[in-house]
């Protein structure tokens, strides 16, 4: 029998005596213990052996590692992301780092633990705390529904290695690309369901170079790869049909993990693993801007539709906006989301509409930002996996999300359930108005001698089918506003190896809209927009 689950005790944070007593060594006068209370006058002596005991490395200075250790110890699990905005708040002269003379300033934050949750936002900890669960409680997956699962129309197979990356080049073809560089293209126009489909060409992105990325452009039928080699252009411009390459793009050493293009197929933009991100004309090799923009890695960068604006995602935890039109060393982004995954990885970010963005990464969720309220936090949230989240993408109609997980985890969600579920309860209580109206001059009628029972009790049975159809559209309104996440309305089965990719088609076809998956192989899902967006409700 299985063994039963264990129950974690609660451990309540440690008081600031306690903390006191841990620090300050053995025989130090107690006032030290009252740390709480600064305006009392603490000794100053006393208050340097304390700062001593947060300053591990004998610098002088408290750093945000320090400080993350210090506020652990104080009872506040934080990330190292959150320590840095408390230190920012803390450290009046901006050097990044909490010396002496701040001291007091500092433990006057940190005395009471709830003082520095405080200084974090409700929205850090609650993704802190989910991401907390996931790692710690085994169990914690079955908080949520799991999802009715839907089979893949198509399975395609022929690569000999994972796929990076999957992108509709029409209604009906498709490419994908895999870590050994080799891109196939795949004609789904006449494919029967569950049918063995051959991929129509094979191209070489670059010989002995791993593919990570690429951006189709579907007017010229050329693709342009993000490749990882040395001494070579890790940036391509390849011809689909030929297979031949036409630029050669320069700016990039290290290897390029994303690409995007304009609509109008002029302008690439591309980051890579240093944290570089590159501007260049589709003609042109030489690059129009080459600068570091981000610490760390940058996973991801896309263009919004219609416009030279891009956003950028990357491993130092930040999402960044960017007019590529007027990117140099000197220009600031025109928007900065920090700490965008919990301390983690923002491992893509790609725009929802003109104002929101979908971001996902190593917090083990999906959250919607409106970059006009940045300081509100995620507008929305998306709870339900418990794998890292690699991947995500928004319909052609913007109705719904797909996602895909380290693990192999793909689902769709609906994108806004809330405004959804607010406009059923409107519908609802319209309807309810027409009925109870109707009802009304029905059994008038009838009390007239005009109309027979047969109506009134007919009236009456549209009126009480109104009432509990309001009923139950406002519990549901209700229960979504309670709980203030959405969880997946269905499962994708197929992918059992890590999900790299996902990638709807440009249009929805006769109501369906069509999701490709990249994993080990590649997925096709067929979709009634209708159907999925009301399932729920």
């Amino acid at each position: 029998a299985a063994a039963p689950a264990r129950t974690a005790r609660p451990v309540s944070p440690p008081s600031v005596a306690f903390l006191a007593e841990r620090l300050v060594p053995r025989g130090a006068p107690p006032a030290v213990r009252s740390m709480v209370d600064l305006a009392g006058g603490i000794p100053e002596e006393e208050l340097r052996d304390v700062f001593d005991k947060f300053d591990f490395d004998s610098s002088g200075s408290i750093d945000e590692r320090e400080l993350q250790q210090a506020m652990r110890m104080l009872g506040v699990t934080c990330s190292l992301n959150m320590a840095t905005k408390v230190l920012h708040q803390i450290d009046t002269d901006a050097n990044g780092s909490i010396e002496w003379p701040e001291f007091r300033a500092f433990f006057g934050r940190v005395a009471n633990p709830e003082e520095i949750k405080d200084m974090l936002s409700a929205q850090c900890h609650r993704f802190f705390e989910y991401k907390q669960a996931v790692e710690s409680d085994p169990s914690f997956a079955k908080t949520f529904k799991i999802p009715p699962s839907e089979s893949p129309l198509h399975r395609l197979e022929g690569h000999y290695e994972s796929i990076e990356k999957v992108a509709w080049l029409s209604d009906d073809e498709l490419l994908s690309g895999s870590i050994d560089g080799e891109v196939l293209l795949w004609n789904l126009a006449d494919a029967a369901p569950k049918a063995r489909i051959r991929p129509q060409r094979r191209i070489q992105a670059g010989k002995g170079c791993a593919l990570y990325s690429m951006a189709v452009e579907p007017s010229n039928r050329t693709v342009v790869a993000g490749l990882g080699g040395r001494g070579v252009s890790n940036l391509r411009l390849i011809g689909i049909d030929e297979g031949d390459e036409r630029v050669l793009y320069e700016g990039h050493d290290a290897p390029v993990y994303c690409v995007s293009l304009t609509d109008d197929g002029r302008t690439v933009a591309s980051g890579s693993k240093s944290g570089v991100a590159c501007i260049h004309d589709m003609e042109r090799p030489a690059s129009a801007y080459s600068g570091k923009i981000h610490q760390s890695v940058v996973h991801s960068v896309e263009f919004l539709s219609g416009s030279t604006t891009i956003c950028t995602a990357s491993k130092d935890g930040t999402i960044k906006g960017l007019d590529s039109r007027g990117v140099s060393d000197e220009a600031k982004p025109y928007f900065v989301i920090e700490d965008a995954a919990t301390g983690g990885a923002v491992l893509q970010a790609v725009w929802h509409t003109e104002h929101q963005i979908l971001s996902c990464g190593d917090d083990y969720c999906v959250k919607r930002w409106d970059i006009r309220r940045l300081n509100d936090g995620p507008v929305h949230s998306y709870f339900g996996h418990t794998s890292i989240v690699r991947c995500v993408g928004s319909s052609p109609d913007r109705t719904l999300i797909a996602t895909g997980t380290k693990t192999g985890s793909v689902r769709v969600w609906i994108t806004d359930e809330m405004g959804m579920s607010q406009e059923k309860v409107t519908a609802a209580e319209l309807q309810l108005d027409v009925e109870r109206k109707s009802f009304g001059d029905v059994e008038a009628q009838f009390e007239s001698g005009s109309l027979p029972v047969t109506e009134l009790r007919a009236a009456k049975e549209r009126l009480s089918q109104a009432e509990a159809a309001c009923t139950t559209a406002r519990a549901t309104f209700n229960e979504l506003k309670r709980q203030g996440f959405s969880q997946a309305v269905l499962g994708c089965d197929g992918s059992k190896l890590p999900v790299s990719s996902v990638a709807w088609r440009g249009s929805i076809v006769d109501g369906k809209a069509r999701l490709a998956v990249g994993s080990q192989g590649v997925y096709v899902y067929d979709f009634d927009v209708e159907e999925l967006s009301s399932s729920k409700h």
